[in-house]
């Protein structure tokens, strides 16, 4: 019982570091990545 229960604490513990991941790449063009914060707030919101 305490490997089960070992097992879903440490898969609750990695499925939150997944949460934490850096911004996604919107766009690429000329060697340039774009993310929402290169976005204006309308267009954020949007997003």
């Amino acid at each position: 019982m305490k490997i089960i229960a070992a097992f879903f604490s440490l898969l609750i513990f990695s499925l939150g570091s997944f949460a934490q991941a850096s911004e996604k790449i919107l766009a690429t063009a000329n060697n340039k990545t774009f993310t929402a914060k290169d976005l204006s707030s309308e267009a954020r919101q949007a997003l």
